[in-house]
């Protein structure tokens, strides 16, 4: 699957890093990045390397692959 947003290539390789054999689809991406901003993190922080937000996204994808809100492949 090819990834186009930013936000979307940023959380895939966080996921990759997380979860074992993720397979998430562009609807569970969009779910984890407004979760995110809901949770008051800045996109524009993690870019410029906002140590605090950047935890927050860590967290927020640690807590998606535990909790089954990524979509698993196949090992």
């Amino acid at each position: 699957m090819k990834y186009i947003q930013s936000d979307h290539i940023l959380l895939y390789r966080m996921i990759k890093m997380y979860c074992e054999s993720p397979k998430p689809t562009v609807e569970e991406l969009d779910r984890i990045s407004k979760s995110f901003s809901q949770i008051g993190g800045s996109w524009e922080n993690v870019i410029l390397g906002d140590f605090r937000d950047f935890l927050k996204l860590k967290k927020l994808v640690k807590f998606a692959c535990k909790h089954g809100y990524v979509t698993k492949g196949k090992k």
